[in-house]
């Protein structure tokens, strides 16, 4: 599946073009050829079954005997042939242009991508975020199924153009032109064309590994992945410089919430924060550890950012989980506490109402059905033509549930139950707003770093005949949205768009925002984390929804699935 900068989680772009890597005529430039530039090859092994990409040894540089490793672009993007589209991509010299540097371009349809390298400069300049967006379909989920694009719309903020540059003298890092070959830090690269993707690049110090989306401690065969020469290794001062500098290079570019959060930098921000800075910059593995976990789980404050595993630094046994039941004063924040206290308060209260089995998928009360599920799901290409594919599919629940609702005439009016969904894939939260109704369903997106304005219209498929009519919804229900403070991110967006499209009456709490789609985060150390990307859902006034969407009727926590309330308070 093809992806484009909208991301809660992955979806899609159509990329098409033709020819491979193709250098033209070059001269005598600036270049690194005499710098101390050591080539070594690891083994790289894909254990991504969502994309084929053949095992194969990938060439690594070190500059001046420097631990991090850089990689050559034109050699990753032929390593990575089968999540990139390799034979897409060309390559020319700027012959012209007053300062020697390279463009690596490629075509979608007529429109046309493009990356410029300056490696006196330091800077990667890309026309449009969407360059490094050309990777190939998921094979085994289709997270475009049942959906079709009626508008596309994007919008510059006045005074931009879209183009972003990435300077990357700022963080200390060089660009070198070594023998025709661009080499830019491993990290960089991992952030910029793979974990943009939710692809992840992962060295242990003996393999590289390519991991679909982000490497957690429930990960099957997470033991093989964290064995390596790097564990319990001291990094030198060098290479923790190197690692905060990425940290601050993807945080001041892809950390959706930076201007929300008023961060003018992260290197300001880090100097006015100077113990969390020397405890990033310590080769101490619990050390920095613990940094990592009190910056993004504890001081950014929001729940779309955590830290999901640690550094190759660490022992290979030692798992997340542990360090920070360790260390509680860095786990967690005020609102994930609010948020930890709501979801167990809601938790008991439907254990009261249902016992331990799981909450019903549809009930009824009188004229109310009521339509319960806790996450936006896309299920796999296998899993969707199983028999139970609403256990693994929103769009399928939805068709379960509308099939047993119709059999009862004196339903007039659906609770959609989100008040304990967390979110998930946004392609799967459309597609169930496709059931409400017959119109083109318009999301909209601001990117905060390109500034670009996004309306995205899409109709789904309600009846699997293909042809994405106006009369498949069940708009002749009157509709409700039950929500919350665990109402967050898609499911937020959900009720966001069901608010601005007027096709549901929002009831309950307040819901829990997370307007910016997850970003995993994989830093030099290995260390895995999760952030607020800099794609963020906004309301068609063009307004953050970060701080949630406040409901029409108010309802307590306390009668949430208690069906005579919910009766009483949509009837009156």
């Amino acid at each position: 599946m093809k992806k484009t900068t909208l991301k809660f989680l992955p979806f899609f772009a159509l990329p098409i073009g033709s020819a491979i890597f193709a250098t033209s005529c070059y001269n005598q430039v600036e270049n690194d050829n005499n710098a101390d530039i050591k080539t070594k090859s690891y083994y790289f092994k894909n254990l991504s079954d969502e994309y084929t990409i053949n095992d194969n040894y990938i060439n690594t540089y070190t500059i001046n005997n420097s631990e991090t490793l850089y990689v050559s672009i034109e050699e990753m993007m032929k390593y990575l042939n089968g999540f990139v589209d390799y034979n897409v991509f060309n390559k020319k010299w700027n012959f012209f242009s007053k300062e020697p540097s390279y463009t690596y371009y490629w075509y979608n349809n007529m429109t046309k991508y493009t990356m410029t390298i300056n490696w006196t400069k330091n800077t990667i300049k890309v026309n449009n975020l969407n360059y490094f967006d050309n990777v190939n379909y998921t094979q085994n989920t289709d997270y475009g199924r049942q959906l079709k694009y009626f508008n596309y719309d994007v919008q510059n903020k006045p005074g931009t153009n879209g183009s972003v540059t990435f300077d990357l003298g700022k963080y200390d890092f060089d660009i070198l032109n070594y023998k025709k070959k661009i080499l830019i830090p491993f990290p960089i690269f991992n952030t910029l064309f793979c974990n943009t993707n939710y692809y992840s690049l992962y060295f242990n110090g003996d393999t590289i590994f390519g991991i679909d989306r982000w490497l957690s401690d429930n990960m099957q065969g997470i033991e093989r992945i964290k064995t390596g020469s790097l564990n319990n290794k001291i990094a030198s001062e060098q290479y923790r410089k190197d690692t905060f500098n990425h940290l601050c290079f993807s945080l001041d570019y892809f950390y959706g919430l930076k201007d929300h959060k008023n961060i003018k930098s992260f290197i300001e921000y880090f100097n006015e924060n100077i113990d969390i800075k020397q405890k990033i910059l310590s080769s101490d593995k619990n050390t920095f550890s613990y940094a990592y976990a009190k910056l993004i789980n504890s001081n950014f404050n929001e729940l779309h950012s955590t830290i999901l595993s640690l550094s190759f630094y660490n022992d290979r046994n030692d798992r997340l989980r542990s360090f920070l039941q360790a260390n509680p004063d860095v786990a967690s924040s005020t609102k994930r506490e609010e948020f930890n206290n709501i979801s167990d308060f809601l938790e008991r209260k439907r254990q009261q109402r249902f016992g331990v089995e799981k909450t019903p998928i549809v009930r009824f009360k009188n004229n109310m059905a009521i339509i319960s599920f806790d996450s936006f799901e896309t299920g796999s290409n296998e899993e969707v033509t199983r028999t139970n594919n609403y256990d693994y599919d929103t769009f399928y629940l939805f068709k379960y549930a509308m099939k047993q609702i119709i059999k009862k005439p004196e339903i007039t009016k659906i609770v959609v139950d989100l008040s304990l969904n967390g979110g998930g894939n946004v392609g799967a939260m459309r597609k169930a707003l496709g059931y409400l109704t017959d119109a083109i369903i318009n999301t909209y997106q601001f990117n905060s770093l390109s500034k670009e304005y996004t309306e995205i219209g899409n109709k789904v498929d309600i009846n699997l005949d293909g042809k994405y009519k106006f009369n498949e919804s069940y708009s002749n229900y009157e509709w409700y949205v039950l929500t919350g403070l665990n109402t967050f991110s898609a499911a937020n967006q959900f009720a966001s768009i069901a608010k601005d499209m007027k096709i549901a009456t929002l009831i309950g709490k307040k819901s829990g925002g997370g307007m910016c789609s997850i970003m995993p985060l994989v830093l030099n150390d290995g260390t895995t984390l999760i952030i607020s990307s800099n794609n963020c859902a906004i309301n068609k006034q063009k307004q953050y929804i970060e701080d949630g969407i406040e409901p029409k009727l108010n309802l307590e926590y306390e009668y949430f699935y208690d069906d005579d309330a919910l009766l009483n308070l949509i009837n009156n």
